[in-house]
């Protein structure tokens, strides 16, 4: 038996053999796992782990959503922005609409132009005298105009084109409701064109006209040459070298006024006959329609009427367009 040397050993071995060894085990045990739970895990275990990516995938959400919510929010201010910037555009152009309409509501109302041209002011019209040597101080005229002729259009200073002797000959066309008239000035004209004037080579009757073409052209000097051309149903050309590419205009306008109107009432024809009519110096007061009896006329040929029936004939006098509303020209 080995006694002790001391008494702290004594009390050391004594304190040994008191405690007991299973109740020293468990001890440690607690202790090692105060210290695990003390301290933050590095193992394997996935339950705390995952409820860290839990966390910051909310958190990342949360920026992600502020970060969308700003974007959309300067998105719509630089929207506002923009239609502030286009309103303020838009503000003048609108004013000076508004102003224009009220100016243009304030002007009177344009008139609406005549289907037919209309004369010329007076002071517009040159004193040149046609073939009788009457003067034009006013409206042009000469010597043999007809009843319910007018003359509507007047170009000045134009030239008519004379091919045989080759010339130009100075003068101004007259358009009438019933024809062309070349006039030149009171002994102007050449003597070797002289037949020309009297045979009224320079009128031309409206329904004479075949064709009528306009031509431009440039001259050597580098001048615009505007030339209008008519060519007439008995072969006849004039043409007639203007000055002014507004003349052209104005004699197409004037030839298609006159020579097809498009109502029957506007030709000359009619124009003349009630002046003549209104006079009281057609036919010796005759009225035309009984210059002969139409329907002696029509049984003579053969045509059945209701005084002569003839079954065999192809045709019959009839008054269906008594009222002209079959046909605008004859009954």
């Amino acid at each position: 038996i080995l006694a002790p040397k001391s008494l702290a050993a004594a009390f050391i071995i004594d304190a040994m053999s008191s405690v007991d060894p299973l109740s020293l085990l468990l001890g440690q045990k607690k202790n090692n796992q105060a210290q695990k739970a003390a301290t933050p895990s590095t193992g394997t275990s996935t339950g705390p782990v995952t409820a860290g990516i839990d966390d910051v995938s909310t958190a990342l959400g949360r920026a992600t959503a502020t970060k969308v919510s700003q974007l959309a929010a300067a998105d719509h201010c630089r929207e506002d922005q923009q239609q502030q910037q286009q309103q303020q555009q838009k503000q003048p152009q609108q004013e000076q609409q508004q102003f224009a309409t009220a100016v243009a509501s304030l002007a009177p109302a344009p008139s609406v132009p005549s289907v037919l041209p209309q004369p010329l002011p007076q002071h517009a019209h040159a004193v040149i005298e046609g073939a009788g040597g009457e003067a034009a101080t006013a409206t042009p005229s000469f010597d043999d105009i007809l009843r319910g002729e007018r003359v509507h259009v007047t170009v000045k200073n134009c030239f008519l084109m004379v091919p045989n002797p080759l010339c130009e000959v100075r003068g101004r066309l007259l358009v009438t409701n019933f024809r062309f008239r070349f006039q030149t000035p009171k002994g102007t004209l050449r003597e070797e064109l002289v037949w020309m004037q009297e045979a009224k080579f320079f009128d031309v009757p409206m329904g004479l006209v075949e064709e009528a073409k306009e031509e431009r052209s440039t001259t050597i000097t580098g001048a615009p040459e505007y030339k209008f051309v008519l060519r007439t149903k008995d072969f006849r050309t004039l043409t007639v070298l203007l000055v002014a590419e507004e003349d052209l205009q104005t004699l197409r306008e004037a030839l298609t006024a006159f020579s097809t109107p498009g109502n029957p009432t506007l030709l000359f024809a009619v124009r003349h006959a009630e002046e003549v009519w209104a006079s009281g110096a057609g036919c010796g007061g005759l009225d035309g329609w009984r210059v002969c009896d139409f329907q002696q006329e029509f049984s003579r040929m053969g045509v059945e009427t209701h005084l002569a029936p003839c079954p065999a004939s192809p045709w019959r006098a009839t008054r269906l367009n008594a009222d002209y509303s079959l046909c605008s020209s004859y009954p």
